[in-house]
């Protein structure tokens, strides 16, 4: 994989969805701290081979408070026991969970009594929950609205200065479906084109799935 094994950012085209430029700005730029903002978090649950799971945590614009969690285990166990703790320790306000292969954390989430957990569909329809891009007819699913939302916020946020995260920001590209809807590119075409899954960036962006 040329992004993984090299450490290179993908050749910048007319339809990368993030630049690199603004996914570098972000990685320097140094917020102020913003205690009364809610703290969420975004898991992403690994697929399978070389997948990881992926927890990211954001206080308002800081998404660097609390440094990224990758997790290399596939049961989903284990999967749930560590959001869990990591909500507990940092009193999380509420969890968005990738569904796709998360819908037994999300359960054993509950069954533990973790508060406000939430399960997200990526390939539901995008909705007019209260956010920064809230037009449900702009995007063909609910992951490009939120990958909509978090390009929005890296204008003047703060990310970790991580190399896999950034990679993972800028590896996407995009297009329009007959609806004239932003869509965006999926996992497994990403790896065609020699690309990790970006399960770093798919986490942050689950924190823009609803306000909270």
């Amino acid at each position: 994989m040329r992004v993984r094994v090299k450490g290179e950012f993908p050749r910048v085209g007319d339809n990368q969805f993030i630049g690199s430029d603004v996914v570098e700005a972000a990685r320097k730029r140094v917020v102020a701290a913003q205690p009364h903002e809610p703290l969420v978090m975004g898991v992403d649950v690994a697929r399978h081979g070389n997948d990881r799971t992926a927890i990211v945590l954001r206080r308002g614009r800081d998404a660097r408070v609390i440094p990224p969690i990758r997790l290399r285990v596939a049961d989903l166990m284990q999967v749930a026991a560590r959001v869990a703790h990591e909500a507990r320790q940092h009193r999380v306000d509420a969890i968005f969970v990738d569904m796709g292969m998360g819908a037994g954390v999300v359960d054993r989430l509950r069954q533990m009594g973790v508060p406000d957990v939430y399960g997200i569909e990526f390939g539901s329809a995008g909705d007019g929950a209260p956010g920064v891009n809230n037009v449900a007819g702009n995007y063909a699913n609910k992951r490009a609205q939120m990958w909509d939302n978090l390009k929005t916020w890296l204008a003047d946020a703060a990310i970790p200065d991580d190399a896999e995260l950034a990679e993972d920001l800028v590896g996407p590209r995009y297009g329009f479906n007959a609806r004239d809807q932003i869509q965006l590119e999926r996992k497994e075409d990403m790896k065609k084109r020699g690309l990790a899954s970006p399960d770093m960036a798919d986490a942050l962006a689950l924190t823009f799935a609803f306000r909270v």
